[in-house]
């Protein structure tokens, strides 16, 4: 009989011991991992760039009140702005249609010396062969003048 006390005791504890261990193991286990659900970054990158164009959209002016950009390359505004002398009402004169690069002469391709102002009049002293480009009094350059497109002036 304490053979079977004893028997029963081992077989219970090891029944106790398995239960504990089985307990412990599933404890310890993860269960598997859902994949955390990832963003579209092109998605939010669109939706941001479709805000800001909307944004702009409403600060825009009417179409109707747009202007549009003088003809020709818009000038640098780090280029010094000219002193020149008003023009002699009596004499030959050019009245800035825009803010105007005055060049060292009659072409894209030279030096610029500085720019008029739009309104701004200047006296011509001359002007190219073929009339597209005209010599204004610029004090300031080197030789006195300078060369203005003839679309940008009156």
């Amino acid at each position: 009989m304490k053979r079977e006390i004893s028997l029963i005791i081992v077989f219970t504890l090891l029944v106790m011991l398995l239960a504990v261990l089985s307990l412990v193991l599933s404890a310890c286990s993860t269960p598997p991992a859902t994949a955390a659900p990832t963003q579209d970054v092109s998605l939010v990158q669109t939706q941001s760039a479709q805000t800001v164009v909307a944004d702009l959209t409403k600060q825009a002016p009417p179409a109707a009140t747009a202007t549009m950009p003088p003809p020709g390359a818009t000038p640098n505004p780090s280029i010094p702005v000219a002193v020149i002398p008003t023009a002699d009402p009596s004499g030959p004169s050019a009245i800035a249609n825009y803010n105007t690069v005055i060049f060292s002469g009659p072409g894209t391709n030279y030096v610029v010396y500085a720019a008029m102002v739009g309104g701004q009049t200047a006296t011509v002293v001359g002007k190219s062969e073929d009339g597209l480009w005209w010599a204004i009094s610029v004090p300031v350059a080197p030789n006195g003048n300078g060369w203005v497109s003839a679309s940008w002036v009156l």
